[in-house]
């Protein structure tokens, strides 16, 4: 999912090409259905978790259907616009580590979020990583460090921009990293210089 984008529900009168908006929420949305009874589902981000909302095509305040923890996606509505099937999808990995024939792993993380891009620093003492949102209407990556063993888990940089490819650099002291912004789109990404110890410290070295 793209952080810059939200999205609204329009319809369109093919013969007069005529449109009226239905949403203006400016949110994201995704998998929108419209049932034989003239109700539009669809799933949306508008209440925190992505769920599915309803809102009648001749206009009206939207009602939330599905208030679980999501991401509800995948919306169908039977043909008689009685039974409504959706999908609740989470993305979930966890750290582990090994030797390199297998033996002595180790899992090091226990959450249920969507982690990613590990890599030992060169003294093997610390681990980098992405920390992704498991719900793809509502997306967030950050950059994290924690000790070998799991402990001492520290995000790197704060704020609500989206940070990813981390690199070590050769003394260990360094990570390199892509950001840009939510406002922005990822092909403003710059890359940043950050010394491990200082995180406050984290400056530009590129502008892509």
């Amino acid at each position: 999912a793209y952080p810059d984008r939200t999205n609204e529900i329009f319809i369109r009168d093919m013969k007069t090409g005529k449109e009226r908006q239905l949403t203006k929420d400016s949110k994201m949305i995704m998998e929108v259905a419209w049932a034989s009874n003239n109700q539009i589902f669809f799933t949306s981000s508008k209440s925190g978790n992505t769920n599915v909302w309803m809102v009648p095509s001749n206009g009206g305040e939207a009602i939330q259907i599905t208030k679980g923890i999501g991401p509800d996606l995948s919306v169908r509505v039977s043909a008689d616009g009685k039974r409504l099937l959706y999908l609740e999808q989470q993305k979930i990995s966890y750290l582990w580590t090994a030797n390199i024939d297998g033996s002595n792993a180790r899992q090091l993380t226990v959450e249920n979020q969507y982690l990613g891009m590990p890599a030992l620093s060169p003294d093997k003492k610390k681990i980098s990583f992405l920390m992704q949102s498991s719900d793809p209407l509502q997306p967030s990556l950050h950059v994290y460090t924690m000790q070998s063993d799991g402990t001492d888990r520290t995000q790197l940089i704060l704020g609500d921009a989206f940070d990813y490819t981390p690199s070590w650099s050769p003394d260990g002291k360094y990570i390199t990293y892509g950001s840009f912004r939510k406002d922005e789109r990822v092909d403003s990404t710059h890359v940043y210089l950050i010394d491990v110890s200082n995180p406050a410290s984290s400056r530009i070295i590129g502008k892509g």
